[in-house]
């Protein structure tokens, strides 16, 4: 399944993406990365970065791309 996580880089949100990626799904993130997530994390070199200010950004950074679910956890 192609999963699009709304932040997922800190609190519970990250936990729920390294679920996702343990089972085998394909994961995108969108983020601020407002906290910097070192390179050398593992749980990041799996995962498709996008990098933006998710309401403003996010027409753009989707924009020919589709998911299976997308899961909201910056708030």
């Amino acid at each position: 399944m192609k999963i699009l996580f709304i932040g997922g880089t800190r609190f519970y949100g990250k936990h729920m993406v390294e679920i996702a990626v343990a089972n085998g799904h394909e994961v995108a993130v969108l983020s601020r990365f407002q906290t910097p997530v070192p390179q050398s994390e593992a749980l990041f070199s799996k995962v498709e970065i996008l990098k933006g200010d998710g309401i403003d950004d996010l027409p753009r950074l989707v924009q020919g791309r589709a998911w299976d679910a997308v899961i909201d956890v910056c708030a």
